[in-house]
């Protein structure tokens, strides 16, 4: 063969060789730079789903097309977002690779740092991740999968613990009544010392006593009252060993909505609790509930403070 003949082959063959390097390369590179590889996490797939940060605990569990935290339904709204959350880890986005960032980014688990989150399809773990700090100025949660240096990021509107929450209480459904108040008729209060009716005549709210006598309602107190029924939320929940020592008499507000709404008569009942804050249950609900102080006061106010007073 010819020298130049020689000269072709050999920049044929090196031009092969580049070729071949520079695809490989793109291709590994496409791969490392997002998170590939894993099994469906999908809740179609998925039966559980274990959350811990090595204090708390909670599992997740599928019972035919519902989930349950524990005992208790899981809330939906933020089920979905957990669900919207765990859907960008296949393709999160690479943002380190060098171990020495994991405590940094809050995923050196080994440590005790960051929350693990383990899918299950039946008994067997399709994936584990450690799920770490979240970054408010991008709006970023990190994680790392099991066994693996790489920490990706995915979207997170929240911070990362309150969607990959470790505390099942966290799961419950925090809503105690929420009742529009163009359904609402009237509302009785009924305290140790008195009872009375507040109550919408005619496009005007006023108290009645039962006497004969009647007030006109003060508008803002009322405002505040209304406010609460169209969304009164707890703050924590009484646990299920220590919820039947608690007694519940006064007092307590009934709320009677209009004879076509969809919406039932209730009655909330409180008592006081430590630090402040009441416990409230309902009877549509099994579980009692903890609320602020400032929430409680919002609704439980007496005639004195719902009564209009001249010069207002």
């Amino acid at each position: 063969m010819k020298s130049n003949q020689v000269a072709y082959v050999l920049i044929a063959l090196i031009v092969i060789g580049l070729t071949s390097l520079i695809t490989r390369f793109i291709s590994a590179g496409s791969n490392e730079l997002t998170l590939s590889g894993m099994l469906p996490i999908s809740q179609d797939i998925v039966t559980k789903v274990v959350i811990t940060d090595g204090q708390n605990r909670t599992e997740l569990t599928k019972t035919g097309e519902s989930w349950r935290a524990g005992n208790y339904p899981a809330f939906i709204p933020k089920l979905n977002q957990f669900w919207i959350a765990t859907s960008d880890i296949n393709g999160a986005q690479l943002v380190a690779r060098n171990p020495s960032n994991h405590r940094r980014m809050g995923v050196d688990r080994e440590n005790g740092n960051g929350v693990k989150v383990s899918f299950f399809l039946g008994s067997a773990v399709q994936e584990e991740f450690t799920i770490g700090t979240w970054s408010p100025n991008v709006g970023m949660c990190y994680i790392r999968r099991a066994g693996k240096d790489e920490v990706y990021g995915i979207p997170c509107p929240a911070p990362a613990q309150s969607i990959f929450d470790p505390n099942p209480d966290g799961w419950r459904n925090p809503i105690i009544i929420n009742i529009p108040r163009n359904e609402i008729e009237s509302i009785l209060f009924s305290y140790s010392n008195e009872e009375f009716l507040l109550t919408l005549r005619e496009g005007q709210w006023i108290l009645d006593r039962g006497t004969g006598v009647e007030n006109a309602a003060d508008i803002t107190q009322v405002e505040r009252v209304l406010q609460s029924i169209e969304l009164l939320y707890a703050t924590g929940f009484v646990e299920d060993n220590l919820a039947k020592d608690i007694d519940f008499s006064l007092p307590s507000v009934r709320i009677n909505t209009k004879e076509d709404s969809e919406y039932p008569d209730t009655r909330l009942r409180f008592t006081a609790a430590p630090g402040g804050s009441f416990y409230v249950r309902t009877p549509i609900h099994p579980s009692i509930f903890i609320i602020d102080p400032n929430i409680a006061s919002a609704l439980l106010q007496s005639r004195e403070m719902l009564t209009f007073q001249e010069g207002q």
